[in-house]
């Protein structure tokens, strides 16, 4: 496709150029000069399209055109940032069972209405999704949370993450007690 516009693209403008010196009889002017300029860049550009991911900007008669490569690394610092906030964000509470899910250690719950509103508060989020409803966890009965929710995609992705962050805090704890002796 990329092929059949290029060469239509370049077909149209020879057929231009050539009937305007033909029917005219008038030399190449610069506007037709720039015209088959502009029409052997985007040529080039849709015959080999690798040659735009090497640019970064392209600048003609002044007008400065910065691609999207600056623009994504903007947005993956931004990224970046985030993924060091999210663990300080959710409480203890919601952090131990994301690592349980992503562990398997999932047996040993004790329904409450605490564990309904963290899970609910997991699910809105999109770190968890429900296998069936939370609401049907009973107050003071052992339950196990993988036969309740699991893991999105999303949620995941964020486990190497807390598990970073909870060895942070426990090392932290660590030297301070060590400090405290």
């Amino acid at each position: 496709m990329r092929i059949l516009i290029g060469l239509t693209v370049a077909s149209l403008t020879i057929w231009y150029t050539v009937f305007r010196l033909l029917d005219r009889g008038h030399p190449l002017e610069p506007v037709n000069l720039w015209l088959i300029a502009i029409t052997i860049v985007c040529v080039c550009l849709l015959a080999y399209p690798e040659i735009f991911s090497r640019l970064q900007r392209i600048e003609v008669a002044g007008v400065k055109i910065e691609l999207l490569e600056k623009k994504q690394e903007e947005q993956q610092a931004q990224l970046d940032e985030f993924m060091l906030v999210l663990p300080i964000i959710l409480p203890t509470n919601e952090r131990k069972h994301l690592l349980n899910l992503a562990s398997g250690n999932t047996k040993t719950y004790i329904g409450n209405s605490n564990v309904q509103t963290e899970l609910r508060r997991l699910r809105s989020i999109g770190l968890i999704s429900n296998t069936q409803p939370i609401g049907n966890i009973k107050d003071g009965i052992p339950f196990d949370l993988n036969s309740f929710v699991k893991l999105t995609r999303f949620g995941s992705k964020w486990i190497p993450q807390l598990l970073k962050y909870e060895r942070e805090v426990e090392a932290e704890g660590e030297d301070r007690r060590n400090e405290e002796k």
